[in-house]
């Protein structure tokens, strides 16, 4: 049987009045006193709703106005490291991610946002004009 969970905004405002400052500190305090109706993982059981490990926990940093970059800039950035999945994604968010550019860019930029392919692999007509630029092709 699937185990039943409080909605978000409930576990983030519970979660935070026991003033877990990191990452590691939330895996310590999920083995030693998480209470059931909070996930182990919130960000994979919140996945849609989720933004990032400080939103999370509140980190006061995040208090701070967060400058992320413009969509089409971050999009560039994003493009150059090569990933074709959002699994890909991922695994290079959590280890390389510049921290200009958000956990979540669906959720952060959905006014501009298309698809994970948009936003990972640059499209071969877009690839084709860059082309044309650069080796100033005549039709």
């Amino acid at each position: 049987m699937r185990k039943s969970f409080i909605n978000f905004l409930k576990a983030k405002r519970f979660v935070r009045k026991f003033g877990i400052k990191s990452q590691k500190e939330w895996y310590e305090w999920v083995k030693a006193q998480k209470p059931e109706e909070i996930p182990s993982d919130p960000s994979k059981h919140y996945k849609y709703e989720w933004v990032c490990w400080k939103d999370w926990l509140n980190d006061k940093h995040l208090n701070r106005k967060r400058e992320f970059l413009a969509f089409d800039e971050a999009r560039v950035i994003v493009r150059q490291a090569g990933l074709t999945t959002q699994k890909e994604w991922l695994v290079w968010a959590r280890i390389h991610k510049p921290i200009n550019i958000p956990s979540n860019p669906r959720l952060y930029y959905k006014r501009q946002w298309v698809s994970w392919r948009d936003w990972l692999i640059t499209s071969e007509s877009e690839e084709s004009e860059k082309m044309r630029k650069t080796i100033k092709i005549k039709w």
